[in-house]
Order: structure tokens, then C-alpha cells, then sequence
């Protein structure tokens, strides 16, 4: 910083002098402001101070000086417009990548929210069959057992009627027995008389 000042001071000096038309005190506070040019640590201020160098020198009529100044104020500045650039690239590519990986968490959050989505709708088919089955099997077994219940009522009633049949043939049988007893007596009778 105190280079910057005592070359600043310089350059300052050296156009003061040349506004008053005195070229060898400004030649001599320009070889000062040149003497500090390798302590600046700022690339601006060198910069800046080959420029004023290169107007300088112009205002001296020493072309060739001004150009080699003026050159390296270019050079920094191209380097500073290189790192600069390269430095933009860097936070784009870093704000890309960031969006990227953004993106990319978003897509697989989603992708993971549509995974539970379906699990809980495949869950809810299995769930969903098991207790379709479970009606199937118990109104299956309900029907096989209102079946059985309504063929043992079958039976029961087909029981009941061959046991009035046999009752209805026993007493019918009984009836004709009498019936041909009366018959045989009424034969026996008619032979008598």
C-alpha cells in the first residue's frame, strides 16, 4: 500500500509537471513512480498505474515507452478479464451443478413419493384379494352348509314320508287281512246256510 502512495505521489507529480511544461522534473518523478511499479501486490493498481505510465510517456513524446506501458496495462487487464471470466464460469458451472443436483434430489423425492405410492396401492391390492378370498371361501362355506342343512331336511322329510308309507301299507295290509277274514267268515257263514 505505501508503494501504491509513494508511485501514486509520483505519478501525480510527474503530470503536474508536465501541465507546467517542465519535462525533466517530470522524466525524474516518472522514473520514481517506475522504481514502485514491482511493489504493487494488486493487479487494479498496477493496472492502473501502467496506464497512467503509458499517457504519461505519450505526454513526454516517448511513443515507444507509452506503448510497452500501455501493452502491459492491456496484458493485466486481459488477465483480469481472463480470471474473472474463468471465475463467472466457475459460480455458473457451480450454480448449474447445484440446480442440477437439485433437480436431480426433486426427481428422485418424487420417484420415492410415486415407490410409496405404490406399495401402498399394491398393499392395498393384497389386502384387498386377501379379504375377497376370505368372502369367496366363507360364502362358499356358507352355501355348502345351507346346502347340507337343506339335504338333511330332504332326508329328514323323505324319512318321514317312508315311514308314513310303511305305516299307510301296515295298516292297509292289516285291513285287508281283515278285510279277507271277514270275506273267509262270510264264506264259512254262506257255506253253513
Amino acid at each position: 500500500d505505501v508503494a501504491f502512495v509513494r508511485g501514486g505521489v509520483a505519478r501525480y507529480q510527474a503530470r503536474l509537471d508536465l501541465k507546467e511544461n517542465r519535462s525533466n522534473p517530470a522524466r525524474q518523478a516518472m522514473s520514481r513512480a517506475e522504481s514502485f511499479l514491482d511493489h504493487y501486490p494488486d493487479p487494479v493498481e498496477r493496472q492502473e498505474a501502467f496506464e497512467e505510465l503509458a499517457e504519461i510517456h505519450e505526454a513526454l513524446d516517448q511513443p515507444a515507452r507509452a506503448l510497452a506501458y500501455f501493452r502491459q496495462a492491456q496484458t493485466i487487464e486481459d488477465s483480469l478479464f481472463t480470471t474473472k471470466k474463468d471465475r463467472q464460469i466457475e459460480e455458473l458451472t457451480l450454480i448449474y451443478e447445484t440446480e442440477k443436483k437439485d433437480a436431480a434430489i426433486a426427481f428422485l423425492e418424487q420417484e420415492s413419493e410415486l415407490d410409496q405410492v405404490r406399495k401402498r396401492n399394491l398393499w392395498g391390492g393384497i389386502l384387498f384379494l386377501i379379504v375377497a378370498a376370505g368372502l369367496v371361501i366363507y360364502t362358499q362355506k356358507l352355501r355348502r352348509k345351507k346346502d347340507r342343512i337343506i339335504h338333511a331336511r330332504e332326508r329328514d322329510v323323505e324319512i318321514q314320508r317312508r315311514r308314513q308309507a310303511e305305516q299307510e301299507l301296515y295298516f292297509k295290509k292289516k285291513e285287508l287281512v281283515a278285510k279277507a277274514l271277514q270275506l273267509a267268515r262270510k264264506n264259512e257263514f254262506l257255506d253253513q246256510l
